[in-house]
């Protein structure tokens, strides 16, 4: 990941000199590590930033079926999931900062043709239709 990029960033895992059983492979690395990073985000967002286990137990039954994990939140929240060893180095491609000071966070999980998102303070759980999915920061 540190000579490639974050597997979210699916342009810098492509390479057109590769044949197609390499990029088979290099696309299959790319999910793994995603996943990977995924459950590591769940796990950070539910025990540093909401403390749930029940919904922290949910997502990660659902982690294999997670294409990307998006942050949305204040500059201060950013600054707590910075310091996490485990993500400091792919928050910054994944953490969207909002303009107010407000201590509530959002997890976005694109999933097939669904986001869903997570809300720190209210418990709130909404679930749209991809391509209907706009954010407004």
């Amino acid at each position: 990941m540190k000579m490639i990029g974050d597997p979210i960033n699916r342009g810098a895992w492509r390479n057109t000199n590769l044949n197609s059983r390499e990029l088979t492979s290099v696309e299959k690395a790319r999910l793994t590590l995603n996943r990977m990073l995924s459950r590591e985000f769940i796990l950070i967002f539910f025990e540093r930033l909401v403390q749930d286990q029940r919904r922290k137990r949910y997502w990660l039954k659902f982690v294999n079926k997670i294409d990307d994990i998006v942050f949305i939140g204040s500059r201060y929240n950013y600054s707590r999931l910075e310091r996490d060893e485990t993500i400091k180095l792919y928050i910054h491609s994944r953490y969207k900062i909002t303009r107010q000071n407000q201590n509530t966070c959002a997890l976005i999980i694109y999933s097939g043709n669904f986001v869903f998102v997570e809300f720190t303070d209210t418990g709130a759980l909404y679930i749209y239709k991809q391509n209907s999915f706009k954010i407004n920061l």
